[in-house]
């Protein structure tokens, strides 16, 4: 294992080829795995407006990530990177998006969205790097805690597990649509009852 800091400070990366450079500011403690060598040069930064459309083509192709009309059109979009800035991040080679997170917090706790990573760059630690990073701000922003939601069939809960999150089975989930004009892009109308 190789420290963010040791690989940013050689831009050659490991065994010369490039890998990671973290663009936004080194991120002590953050470390990689290199059991898949990507040759190209991929930058962690922090998200900006102009990726929603490559982010929003990524969470559409997932059948994991649920896409909504209202919170993830290009509007709301901006809005969310408005009030959290410096808590979302994107893994970015060149001029394509490989993977993002969104994250934010109200103050009290973090919260995770929209882990997302191309596919055929998946298993390459780009997921584990992207949530490092964001749980590193929301630490630096103050925030004790995160959490996030996950659809039940979604199969990488042991990626979350080995993050050190823990599925909380003493707790309910319950949510209610402010907005009936914010419908499900990608999944089943839950809001509607209609499964």
């Amino acid at each position: 294992m190789y420290s963010a800091t040791e690989v940013a400070e050689d831009r050659r990366g490991i065994f010369g080829c490039p890998y990671f450079f973290l663009h936004s500011g080194f991120i002590p403690g953050v470390h990689f795995s290199y059991s898949h060598i990507h040759t190209g040069f991929m930058e962690i930064r922090k998200t900006l407006a102009e990726d929603h459309g490559q982010l929003h083509d990524m969470w559409m192709a997932s059948e994991f990530i649920g896409v909504t009309s209202v919170e993830d059109s290009e509007k709301g979009f901006r809005r969310f990177l408005s009030r959290n800035p410096d808590t979302c991040f994107t893994a970015a080679e060149k001029n394509e998006v490989l993977g993002a997170i969104m994250s934010g917090h109200d103050g009290r706790v973090g919260h995770l969205y929209h882990l997302s990573v191309k596919e055929g760059h998946r298993g390459e630690g780009i997921g584990k790097a992207l949530t490092e990073a964001a749980l590193k701000a929301l630490k630096d922003a103050g925030i004790s805690r995160a959490d996030l939601l996950m659809f039940r069939e979604n199969p990488i809960s042991g990626f979350w597990a080995s993050m050190g999150f823990r599925d909380r089975a003493d707790l309910s989930y319950f949510d209610i649509q402010l907005n009936k004009d914010d419908k499900w892009l990608n999944r089943p109308d839950w809001f509607s009852g209609k499964l």
